[in-house]
């Protein structure tokens, strides 16, 4: 299951000395109420808008304390010039040069996968936005509103019990030729032993 997240958030027109005192609004994030998986994989948007002319070398780094994040420049509009992971901090960063012009949407789109051991309950990352306007800056701006997402564990499947077939019907054993003979010998014997016997007590009746 792939479950979409998305951040957006906009940058409203400055002046200098706004920028120079970095009173910039916020840049605000909304995620989803939906859970998120052990080991699930999901989408995060972010947009946010060019504050005035000159705008450049931007970088939006993401930090997911630990969390496996993949990114790619393709996956930006327009496409960012770099995308690179830290690994130390795994930390994703888009970067674009410009300069380009007040009003320029920018979005950008990373995924994340929930560790399989990720603990359940409401895990918290935090991103920031740096730029230049012209020759002023850098100016950081840190992506706020929601930036948690909930970690649920994976349903375990019940066990199918397991059936066990009666045994077949066991065959009645039967007699094999020579016991067949040997019967008839042994019930002949008894049928000569009998007539004589009666013989004998007629015998001696007379």
């Amino acid at each position: 299951m792939l479950a979409l997240v998305l951040v957006s958030s906009a940058l409203v027109p400055l002046t200098d000395t706004a920028l120079a005192q970095g009173t910039a609004n916020p840049i605000r994030s909304f995620l989803p109420d939906d859970q998120v998986l052990q080991g699930e994989t999901f989408n995060v948007s972010v947009t946010f808008t060019a504050p005035a002319d000159g705008f450049k070398t931007i970088v939006l780094s993401t930090d997911l304390s630990g969390w496996d994040i993949q990114v790619n420049p393709s996956w930006c509009t327009p496409n960012a010039d770099l995308a690179i992971i830290v690994i130390l901090w795994q930390e994703g960063r888009y970067v674009w040069d410009g300069p380009y012009n007040s009003g320029q949407v920018f979005t950008a789109i990373y995924q994340v996968t929930v560790p399989s051991a990720s603990l359940p309950g409401t895990h918290i990352f935090s991103g920031q936005l740096e730029y230049h306007v012209n020759i002023s800056g850098p100016f950081t701006e840190n992506v706020g509103g929601d930036s948690d997402v909930t970690v649920t564990v994976s349903p375990t499947p019940s066990p199918t019990p397991t059936i066990i077939p009666p045994p077949p019907p066991s065959a009645i054993p039967t007699l094999s030729q020579w016991g067949m003979i040997g019967m008839a010998i042994v019930l002949a014997a008894a049928l000569v032993w009998s007539v004589r016997r009666r013989w004998v007590i007629s015998a001696g009746k007379s």
